[in-house]
C-alpha cells in the first residue's frame, strides 16, 4: 500500500527477540492452561449453581418447611377440636345439643380455623420464599468475588507479561512514527 501526502501508513508486526520467544511462549501457554482450567471449573459449577438456585425457589427445597407447616397446622387443628368441644359442652349445658345456635357457632369456629390456617401457611411459605430470595441475591453479589478468586492465578502471568499486545503496540508505534516521519 502506498501512502499519499498527508496520510500516514501504520504497519505493525510483532517481532519477539529470538532468545525471548521460547520463554514468552511458555509463559503464554501456562497462562492459557490456567485460564482453560479456571474455565472448566466455572463450567462445572454452573449446573450446581442452577440447581441450587432452582431449589431455593422450590418450597420443597427446604426439607424442614413442610415439617414446620404440618406442626403448626396440627396445633391449629388441636385448638379447633378444643373449641368444638367447648361449643358442644355449652350446647349440652343449655339443653340445645344439635340446635341451630350450635351449628352457627361451629360454622364460625370452622371459618376462623380456616382463616388462621390459611394465614399461617401463607406466612410460612412467604417467609421461606423471602429468605430464599435474600440468599439468592447474596449469592449473586458474591459471584464476582468468586470469579476473581477463580482467575487469580492469571494475574501473576499478566503482571509478568503485561497486556497481550504490549510488545506489538510498542513496536508498531515506533514503526508507525518512523513511517510517518519518512514521507
Amino acid at each position: 500500500m502506498s501512502a499519499s501526502k498527508g496520510e500516514s501508513q501504520n504497519t505493525s508486526t510483532q517481532n519477539v527477540w529470538g532468545t525471548q520467544q521460547p520463554y514468552l511462549q511458555d509463559l503464554y501457554s501456562q497462562g492459557q492452561g490456567v485460564l482453560d482450567q479456571a474455565t472448566q471449573q466455572n463450567n462445572a459449577m454452573m449446573p450446581q449453581l442452577d440447581q441450587a438456585y432452582g431449589n431455593a425457589l422450590n418450597p420443597q427445597g427446604n426439607p424442614y418447611l413442610d415439617q414446620q407447616v404440618q406442626g403448626g397446622l396440627g396445633q391449629l387443628q388441636q385448638n379447633f377440636g378444643q373449641t368444638l368441644s367447648q361449643i358442644r359442652g355449652n350446647a349440652v349445658n343449655a339443653g340445645s345439643l344439635g340446635g341451630s345456635r350450635q351449628g352457627v357457632a361451629e360454622g364460625i369456629a370452622a371459618r376462623d380455623m380456616g382463616t388462621q390456617a390459611n394465614n399461617f401457611v401463607s406466612g410460612m411459605y412467604g417467609q421461606n420464599y423471602q429468605a430464599d430470595q435474600n440468599r439468592s441475591m447474596q449469592a449473586l453479589q458474591m459471584a464476582p468475588q468468586m470469579a476473581v478468586q477463580q482467575f487469580a492465578p492469571l494475574s501473576g502471568y499478566q503482571q509478568i507479561l503485561g497486556a497481550p499486545t504490549v510488545l506489538g503496540q510498542s513496536q508498531g508505534d515506533s514503526k508507525s512514527k518512523s513511517m510517518s516521519g519518512a514521507k
